[in-house]
């Protein structure tokens, strides 16, 4: 049902939206952190769903 998207492809989706809206230094890292941040709050600062979701290996690395 859905096609696969590039990393690329969303990276530029992402960069046509943020011009849009006159917003900066707005990247898919940023999202990507913002998730986590969000995630991690919602659930009772679950640490160890974070590593998971992010598919870390490591809690050092989240």
């Amino acid at each position: 049902m859905f096609n696969r998207l590039s990393v690329r492809a969303i990276q530029k989706a992402l960069k046509i939206v943020t011009d849009y809206l006159g917003l900066e230094y707005i990247s898919t890292h940023s999202f990507r952190k913002l998730y986590a941040v969000t995630a991690y709050e919602a659930n009772g600062n679950n640490i160890e769903l974070v590593k998971e979701l992010l598919n870390h290996t490591s809690i050092a690395t989240t």
